[in-house]
C-alpha cells in the first residue's frame, strides 16, 4: 500500500490493471493462461481463405472480439471437423466449438474463435463486423476478381448457406422428378456475386425473389460437385442419394439423363 496506494480505491485499481498490464507485455512466458493477444499466422490471398471468407459469409458473424460460426451439429458434423482444421491450417489458431443446451438451440454447434488479431485481419481483407443483412455485406474485391478465388468462395457459400434438393411435379401427364442446387441469403450483393460466379465458369443459375439463387438443370449439379465441388460432405451425400433413387445409382459423373414416370 506504501508503494503503490490504496488498491481497494478506483484511483488504485486503475494503477494495478495498468502494472499488471506492462508486466504481461513484458514477460508473456509468465502469463500464458491469461487473455493476452493471440498470435496468429496471417495467409496470402489463397483459395483456402477464399472458401474461409465464404463460409464466414454464409454462416458466421464477426464481432470486436470473436468470430463465431453457426453449423447443425448432426448434419454438418464432418464439416465441423474440416473448418476447425481450416482455420488452423490459416491461422494457426484452435478454434473452441461449443454446444447450445436450449430447446430452440439443440442442434447448432458454435465454432468460435476469440482473437482481436484475426477479427483485425479480417476486416482488413474486406469483412464487416455486425449484421451482414442489414449492411448488406458483399464478396471482397481480391475474391470477385480471380476465378480460381471465386470458385472456392462459391463453394464456402454454398456449404453453408445452400443445399442439394429435389422435386416432383407433373408435366403433361407424366411424373417427374428434379435434382436442384440452391443458395439461400438475405444480402443481395452476395447473391448477385454467387450469379455471376457460376455463369462465369459457364453455369445458367437463377436469380429468384431477391433470396435465392438456383441451378435447375441437373446436368449442372453434376458438374457443380465434379468441378467446385463441397468440402461438406453431407450436400455430396445427398446428390448421390436422389441419383439412387431417381437410377436406382449412384451420380452419372455429371451427364444428364432425361427421366420420365408416367403416371398410372
Amino acid at each position: 500500500m506504501k508503494k503503490y496506494g490504496n488498491p481497494g480505491t478506483f484511483k488504485g485499481r486503475i494503477n494495478g490493471g495498468l502494472v499488471s498490464q506492462q508486466k504481461r507485455k513484458l514477460h508473456p512466458e509468465l502469463y500464458q493462461h491469461c487473455n493476452l493477444r493471440k498470435n496468429i499466422l496471417k495467409p496470402r490471398n489463397t483459395t483456402k481463405l477464399a472458401e474461409f471468407f465464404g463460409i464466414v459469409l454464409g454462416d458466421g458473424g464477426i464481432s470486436y472480439r470473436q468470430v463465431v460460426i453457426t453449423l447443425n451439429k448432426e448434419n454438418d458434423k464432418g464439416y465441423i471437423s474440416f473448418v476447425c482444421g481450416l482455420i488452423k491450417e490459416l491461422f494457426g489458431i484452435t478454434p473452441a466449438v461449443y454446444h447450445f443446451r436450449s430447446l430452440k438451440s439443440k442442434k447448432i454447434a458454435g465454432i468460435t474463435i476469440s482473437s482481436t488479431s484475426l477479427v483485425e485481419f479480417l476486416l482488413s481483407k474486406g469483412l464487416k463486423i455486425g449484421n451482414k443483412v442489414k449492411q448488406q455485406v458483399g464478396v471482397p474485391d481480391w475474391i470477385k476478381n480471380k476465378v480460381g478465388l471465386s470458385k472456392s468462395c462459391l463453394r464456402g457459400l454454398i456449404d453453408t448457406d445452400g443445399g442439394v434438393y429435389f422435386h416432383r411435379h407433373k408435366s403433361h401427364g407424366c411424373q417427374c422428378f428434379n435434382i436442384g442446387l440452391q443458395l439461400t441469403n438475405k444480402s443481395i450483393p452476395i447473391l448477385t456475386f454467387a450469379e455471376e460466379a457460376l455463369k462465369a465458369i459457364g453455369f445458367t443459375p437463377k436469380f429468384n425473389n431477391k433470396r435465392h439463387v438456383n441451378l435447375y438443370r441437373e446436368a449442372e449439379v453434376y458438374r457443380y460437385a465434379k468441378e467446385v465441388g463441397f468440402s461438406n460432405l453431407y450436400h455430396f451425400e445427398r446428390v448421390q442419394k436422389f441419383s439412387k433413387i431417381k437410377y436406382g445409382r449412384g451420380a452419372p459423373n455429371g451427364k444428364a439423363h432425361a427421366w420420365k414416370a408416367c403416371a398410372p
